[in-house]
């Protein structure tokens, strides 16, 4: 039963983080002035690490499961995103903005 659930939870958190990720990407294709509202349902408390090698961003979730660690890691185009959001098991709407006057996307949970 807890492999079943494993699959369960690493398929949905796949998911979930690539509604993310292609609204992280449809930003920097639109440019600055552009924003996303995107509802995202975990079945777990996630942290999600947004970091890039320069060339690429990417965002990913460590997850714990029941036999051992895995790394969950989607690619974006937009490598300017440092930093980590902590969202809670279920329902939550993140906003990825590019503002007029800023020359970074932002990646915030909704309260």
């Amino acid at each position: 039963m807890d492999y079943s659930n494993d699959i369960i939870d690493s398929i949905n958190s796949k998911s979930e983080l690539s509604k993310i990720t292609d609204a992280i990407d449809f930003c920097y294709a639109s440019g600055k002035g552009s924003k996303r509202i995107v509802m995202v349902d975990f079945n777990r408390d996630v942290d999600i690490r947004f970091y890039n090698d320069g060339k690429m961003g990417f965002a990913s979730i460590s997850l714990n499961l029941s036999d051992n660690a895995k790394e969950l890691t989607n690619s974006f185009d937009y490598n300017g995103l440092n930093e980590n959001i902590h969202l809670q098991k279920g329902f939550n709407r993140i906003a990825v903005k590019w503002d007029e006057d800023s020359n970074m996307i932002e990646v915030n949970r909704l309260i």
